[in-house]
Formats: structure tokens, sequence, C-alpha cells
């Protein structure tokens, strides 16, 4: 006859959820299930907030983005094929491309990236938008001067990928009538001719326009302009008099740039100044990047190859005053290329400064900043790039490794999307959503070359294809183009609690209890339980038994106070204290095993919040048989 000892297992000091270990292996303060739940500002599990329909846009939501003015911020919402302004029932745009999309804002101007064009929005004065093709701000380089009339000169700028104007100047001779321009086959009506005035000074230059047809006629198929009348020298020494330009179409340079799904702002020393695009299934390991504060302009000799061009990049990101650019899986296993931009011979270059290795990424939104860290997705899991890793060869920083047992099964890791939200990393999984929380770190690492690892959490029936923030409001897009938004966690409405008026289950589970001695027989005597208080809350508690998870006891009554705004005369009490409070009871169940507990609420319109669990049982004999 063995005598029985109590024991006790008390939790107080929460951190987040283990996916990745047996329930029997999780740490006391973590939880191997808990859906729906978050941390509050204390760090105790709360039950997140639920979502209503907004908007029902009719196509599957494949972006938004949020313009900010010195007037105020405005929203632009990607549904199938069509763009949509703040809460514009008309599109303002129809005709993109029906699949994810990217943009980033430069000025008040937002630059979208679909694979199909690259396209420009800014805001119209009469309060509307307006979307037009980058091609139609392209810059017009002057690629020549000193050319002579039968052609030569230097080359001075690069043609412009996605526009078909050029412009050269030509220094001509006296008697010189026909110009030569380096491209035949010009637009037809394209050309146009400039010629310095006389009189004209070096800073005082003066062009007159000539008229075609009446002081020019151009050969659009060999490219020769010829003038009625010679110009002659040029009346400043040294200095061309005759500009012409004129446009040509060169195969495939447009759609370098308008079949680039993704795009990033960088520029020499770090500065945000220039847009970088990558993503072409043409060129796969490519990227171009455009003209400083001049988003429109990409130079043809303005590009990286790198990968050896096979492996397609799928992102960028910022660690530092480098530019990181992530390939997906390789063969030669060479995944991160660091760039730095500098300038060289008085030109802007973007150098490599290292090649890392490690898994590739796996999602095209897959990127983004928790604080200053770069996160991106791989097929292992949340890495993370720090200078650390920046100097060697390979990077470790693996940040999810709570939850990347369940993260990694799933299906849908190549349409993940992150979204930074306060203190945490948002990553979309189907219709899961785990949460990496940047305010809370474990430096006890299973991981073992990561320094540390984000306490994580996890929400069901998100079934997000984009997620974003918008005036401190959490929103997210669905595949049949419906907008939800959530709750705020404080308000009281019935709504607030329901994804779309349907119950949010939210339950933690204590791990595995075996006891001090696994093979003893434990029964459970008693659970408590402090809730946070509220005037709508409860909790059922429920024990796992031989893989039957059964009820215990429910309560309400105890954890509630009265309020007049939140008053359900079905639910009164006449609690006034507004304190958290605690409540168990005793349950003698002999003979286990092992157990697990759960706190549960499944309530609609309830908040929950778990402040301090505990249980009670007795140990006695063994279970030898």
């Amino acid at each position: 006859m063995y005598e029985a000892k109590l024991s006790t297992v008390r939790v107080s000091d929460f951190r987040g959820v283990d996916l990745s270990s047996p329930p029997a292996h999780v740490a006391p303060s973590r939880s191997p299930d808990a859906p729906t739940m978050l941390p509050d500002f204390s760090g105790k599990p709360v039950k997140r907030s639920g979502y209503s329909l907004k908007r029902s846009l009719g196509g599957e939501i494949f972006g938004a983005f949020v313009l900010r003015t010195a007037a105020g911020d405005h929203l632009l919402i990607h549904s199938g094929t069509k763009l949509f302004l703040d809460g514009g029932e008309t599109p303002v745009f129809t005709g993109l491309s029906p699949r994810r999309s990217f943009a980033k804002q430069f000025g008040e101007r937002i630059f979208i990236t679909d694979g199909e064009k690259l396209r420009v929005f800014s805001l119209s004065e009469g309060g509307g938008g307006v979307l037009g093709k980058a091609e139609d701000f392209a810059y017009v380089p002057t690629i020549t001067l000193g050319r002579t009339a039968a052609g030569g000169g230097s080359a001075f700028e690069p043609f412009n990928l996605i526009g078909k104007r050029f412009r050269e100047e030509f220094s001509s001779a006296a008697g010189d009538k026909t110009f030569q321009l380096s491209f035949g086959g010009l637009v037809p009506g394209s050309v146009s001719v400039e010629v310095l005035a006389a009189g004209s000074a070096v800073y005082d230059r003066r062009w007159t326009s000539l008229v075609p047809g009446t002081d020019f006629s151009a050969d659009e198929e060999t490219g020769a302009v010829t003038l009625v009348s010679a110009p002659g020298v040029s009346p400043i020494e040294g200095e061309d008099n005759v500009r012409i330009t004129a446009a040509v179409e060169i195969e495939g340079y447009p759609e370098r740039i308008n079949r680039c799904r993704v795009s990033a702002l960088y520029g020499v020393g770090g500065a945000e100044n220039r847009l970088f695009l990558t993503g072409n299934p043409d060129f796969p390991g490519v990227d171009w990047h455009s003209e400083m504060n001049d988003l429109c302009y990409f130079g043809e000799s303005w590009y990286s190859e790198m990968a050896g061009g096979k492996s397609a990049f799928l992102g960028y990101s910022r660690l530092g005053d480098l530019l990181v650019t992530h390939s997906e899986d390789a063969e030669n296993d060479s995944t991160v290329f660091l760039r730095q931009g500098v300038i060289m011979d008085g030109e802007a270059a973007f150098p490599m400064t290292n090649i890392l290795h490690g898994p590739g990424a796996v999602s095209l939104s897959g990127f983004g900043n928790l604080g200053e860290e770069p996160l991106f997705l791989t097929k292992s899991g949340v890495f993370a790039l720090t200078a650390h890793d920046a100097s060697g060869e390979k990077y470790a920083q693996n940040r999810s490794w709570f939850i990347n047992k369940a993260l990694t099964k799933s299906d849908a890791l190549g349409s993940s999307v992150f979204c930074p939200y306060g203190h945490f990393m948002l990553v979309s999984a189907g219709s899961r959503l785990y949460l990496l929380d940047g305010s809370q770190k474990s430096y006890d690492s299973a991981a073992p070359y990561s320094t540390f690892q984000y306490e994580c959490y996890y929400w069901e029936n998100v079934p997000a294809t984009a997620i974003w923030v918008f005036e401190n409001t959490l929103y997210f897009g669905d595949a049949d183009g419906n907008v939800y938004a959530f709750a705020d966690p404080e308000d009281s409405s019935p709504g607030a609690y329901t994804d779309c008026g349907a119950p949010i289950e939210a339950h933690w589970d204590l791990p595995e209890i075996s006891g001090g001695r696994f093979y003893n027989a434990k029964a459970l005597r008693a659970v408590f339980v402090k809730l946070e208080p509220r005037p709508h809350t409860s909790v059922t508690v429920k024990a796992k038994i031989n893989g039957v998870w059964s009820e215990l006891w429910s309560e309400s009554a105890a954890f509630r106070y009265f309020r007049w705004s939140g008053i359900k005369w079905s639910e009164f009490v006449w609690q006034c204290d507004d304190g958290a409070r605690s409540f168990g009871r005793r349950r003698l169940i002999p003979a286990l095993d092992k157990m697990r507990i759960r706190f549960e609420n499944a309530v609609p319109g309830e908040p929950f919040g778990l402040y301090e669990a505990g249980v009670e049982f007795g140990e006695a004999g063994n279970k030898a048989y």
C-alpha cells in the first residue's frame, strides 16, 4: 500500500505555443495546442477578437496598398482584375493581371507590379485616382552625343527599356543636311528635329523646333533624317547643334520590366531612391534597377545576373545598407545574394559583397521586417538575416522553431503572405494565421545555431489571400473577393467576438502531465483557473483521459462583473469588482497514467483571457503488472 502524494502544476508565466514538440515535452509555460489566442499587453493569452465582412468586391483579393500623403492615407485594393480606391464601389481601373500584385510608394505615386505591366497610381485633382502605365511616363534618354551626320559619336545615356523614344545630338558640318540615326525601323510619325538657334551661348541655348514635312523628312525604314536647309556649324564652338528625337520598338525590351513581379526601393548608400525589380519568369536570376529619383527610367545596361541566371528570384530584404536578393532553392544552394550601392568611376554600381547558402525562399509575399530584423519564409520555416550571418557562408537564424513542424507541413507555403502588425509578424498558411511575437523571445532555443526564437501563436479560420493594416485596423481579403476587418479587442458590441456571427473557439491546453514519476498512478483532484474579468466571459474545463476529451466543469458568473454598457439580462450578475478572480472545483478521477487539461471558450460574443491555471493531483504506487 502506497501513501498518496499531492502534486501541483501551476502556470502564471505564459509564453506561446509549441507545435514542434510532443505534448509531454512542452515546457509548462507553453501550450501544445492553443488556437485563436494571442498575448495581451502583459503576455497573458487572450482570445482574439472576431472579424466582420466589410465589402464584397467580386474577385479574389490579390493585394492591398496604402498610399500615404500629407492630406491623409488612401487604401487601394486589387480584386480580380480591378483596382478600388478607398471605399469606392466603382473601380478606378480594370485590366490588372488576376494574380498577386505588389507595390512600392515613391513620392506620392505607387508603383504596382502584377507580372503584366509596371503601373503607376496617383491621386487626381478631383479626389479620384489615375492608374497609368509606367511607359507613359518613361524618361527619354539622350543615347548619343557629338554624332556626325554620318554616324559615330559618344554613348551618353542607355536606352530606356520601358520607353520607345530616344534622342541623339549631332555636331553638323557646313552643308550637312542628312543625319543618320542609330536605329532604323522607326515608329511612323515619331521623328522630331530641333536646331540650335543662331546667337545661342553656353548659358543660353535656344532650340528651334522644325516642322515635319515642311522643314524635314524622315526615312523611317533606314533612320535617315533630311533637313530642307543645312543648319551649318554650331553657333557654340564644340557643342552639338542638331537634336533629333524618335521612337523605335525593340522586341522584348518592355517585357523585361513589365513581367517582373516584385520590387524594392534601394540606392547608393542604402538610400531608397531607385526601384529594383525581379521575378520575371523569362529571366529567373536577373533583376533591373531604375535611375535615381526617376522610377520610370530603366537603362538597358542596368541589370544584375546572379545565381547563374537559373534560380528564380522571389523577393528582397534590407540588411543595414545592403540589398538582399532571395532566390528559390538552388542546385548549388546559393540562395541569398548581398549587394551594396556604391559610386564607381562616377556611376552608381551595385556589386555583390557576399553569397550565402541555405534553404531558399518559397513565397513571393513571404518577406517582411519584424522590428529591425528582416524575415523570410523558407521550406524550413521563417528565417532572419543578421549582420553576423552576412559575413559568413551560411545563414542559420531560424526564428519559428516552435511552429515549424506545423507550418512546414502546409500545402499553402507557396502562397503565404507576411504582414507586420504591431509587434507581431503574421504569416498566412491556408486558413491558418501564425503569429511571431517580436516582444517575446526565447533564448533557450531548440534550433542549434539560432541565437533566439520568437514565441508563436496561431489563429484558425482566417482564409487570407491578402493581409494589411489600415488606420490601425487589421484586414484580410479572401479568394471570393470578400474584405474582412478584425474588431477592436476592447469592443463590447455583440459581434466583436464572433467571426461574422459564428462562434470563435479558443482554448489553452496545458502540456501533458505525467507527474514526478511517470510510472506512478495519478488521480486528478482539482483544477483552478484565474480569468481576465469581463462583463461577459466564461470557461469550460476539459480533461483528455485515455485519448478522449471530457468536460470537467464550466463556470461563468464567478468571472463576470456588472457594467451598464455591457448589460445582458440572461447573464446578469451583481458583482461590481472588475479585478481578476479565481475559481476552482474538485473532481476525482483515479488511476490515470497521464492527463491533459484544457481551458476553453467557444461562446459567441464572449472574450476570454487566461491569467493563471493550477492543477492538483495525487500520485500513489506504480502501474507495474
